[in-house]
């Protein structure tokens, strides 16, 4: 996982269980964050300089970016996270393995999304406050974010790996036979699969 904050650091995420913090500048580690006890799988930041890692441990820990220091650790999935993503508003999002998306806002739970059938993979933010997520049930769902609810849900050809909103608002998925599958923001009915 990696993840480039706003304070100009480099964050990866391991299979050794531990964040690791790099100058943007010169190349150099700066720290090294530990806590989990599985790989770190995803990572996003929020603009009052708190970093999140997930991990197949479950867990979400919730670090200050200018000192490394452990805020908090955000349970409640029972398998392990995929993906993070921070919304418009400050809200944190994660997928999972158990199949849901949690709400967090500072640190709190506050709602879980359901609809997909099997691991969610992957998230994005796209336009007009849409969640866009991806996921093993080979769909791409997209929730409005005031009310959660699923607004479109996207067939894909097998499994997702990744989603991207691109410029235009289409969304980009990457597929785990290797394929990308692009489909307009409006428009259900183009699909163009790339080899």
């Amino acid at each position: 996982a990696l993840f480039v904050g706003h304070d100009g650091f480099v964050y990866s995420g391991s299979y050794d269980c531990t964040v690791r913090v790099w100058s943007g500048e010169d190349g150099r580690q700066i720290r090294t964050l530990k806590g989990h006890i599985g790989p770190v799988t995803s990572l996003a930041g929020d603009t009052n300089g708190r970093l999140y890692s997930g991990s197949d441990d479950g867990e979400i820990r919730m670090w200050l970016c200018e000192t490394g220091e452990h805020l908090k650790t955000l349970d409640g999935h029972w398998a392990g996270v995929n993906a993070l993503v921070v919304g418009h508003r400050g809200e944190l999002f994660s997928g999972s393995d158990d199949g849901t998306i949690r709400v967090w806002n500072n640190g709190v739970y506050t709602r879980t999304l359901q609809g997909h059938t099997r691991e969610v993979t992957c998230l994005a933010m796209g336009p007009d406050r849409m969640l866009v997520s991806g996921s093993r049930d080979y769909t791409v769902r997209v929730w409005r974010c005031g009310d959660f609810r699923i607004v479109r849900t996207i067939d894909a050809a097998c499994a997702v790996g990744r989603v991207v909103v691109g410029r235009s608002g289409e969304i980009i998925s990457g597929l785990k036979s290797g394929r990308l599958q692009v489909n307009t923001w409006k428009n259900t009915c183009l699909t163009w699969l790339f080899d």
